[in-house]
């Protein structure tokens, strides 16, 4: 399987998803941010209003440490720096930066806004300029193969992707895969998997989701 999908990015001349992902310093929140600036910060709510050219959100630990939680919280654009300011106006697609080839957390895989920032406690697999590309990005990663294939590196974050291929255009253009259709059918397509190698990876998948909903 893995040297099946790693003839198709040959062949495909793509990227991986680890050249895609961004560093967790990338906006400098560092896990003790809000213990260390308490008046800088306040926690998000849905009926919260945030003044988008002013304000932002950011997701990080209530504390630093093995004991803090990640929680959103609402702090003004001027707590990031104004060079970073182009990737908080992108869609993101984030998974949680520990343990990160997935063996043994939950997958924690989400959407965020072009409004949003993220400390340590997660990192960013891919930034957008539309929701669309974000949304069709969050697709493909979730499929059962290209799960398979994050769990064949290990949890080491400069490890992250290194073995996913990245199909680079997440547009309504894509030529190798139509995004309003079923993906992994595609995928295992594309890639040439026999059915014992895609029963094997399903199985492999579906046993780590049952074994967390425990």
């Amino acid at each position: 399987i893995i040297k099946s999908v790693a003839a198709f990015i040959d062949r495909q001349q793509i990227a991986t998803v680890s050249e895609r992902v961004h560093p967790r310093s990338l906006f400098g929140i560092e896990s003790s941010f809000v213990e260390d600036n308490p008046n800088k910060v306040q926690e998000y709510s849905k009926d919260k209003n945030i003044d988008p050219l002013k304000q932002i959100k950011i997701f990080t630990n209530h504390k630093a440490g093995k004991a803090g939680r990640g929680r959103w919280y609402i702090v003004d654009r001027n707590v990031i720096a104004k060079e970073k300011h182009v990737y908080i106006n992108k869609w993101k697609v984030i998974v949680s930066s520990a343990n990160s080839a997935g063996q043994k957390r939950d997958w924690q895989l989400e959407i965020i806004d072009n409004m949003s920032a993220v400390g340590r406690v997660r990192v960013i697999l891919g930034s957008f300029d539309t929701k669309l590309e974000a949304t069709n990005f969050f697709r493909y990663v979730n499929t059962y193969l290209i799960r398979f294939m994050f769990l064949m590196t290990g949890d080491a974050l400069r490890s992250l992707g290194k073995k996913v291929p990245d199909l680079q255009d997440y547009s309504a253009n894509q030529n190798l895969l139509d995004f309003t259709k079923d993906i992994n059918d595609q995928l295992y397509e594309l890639i040439g998997l026999k059915s014992d190698e895609i029963q094997y990876v399903e199985k492999k998948i579906k046993d780590i989701d049952a074994s967390r909903s425990k």
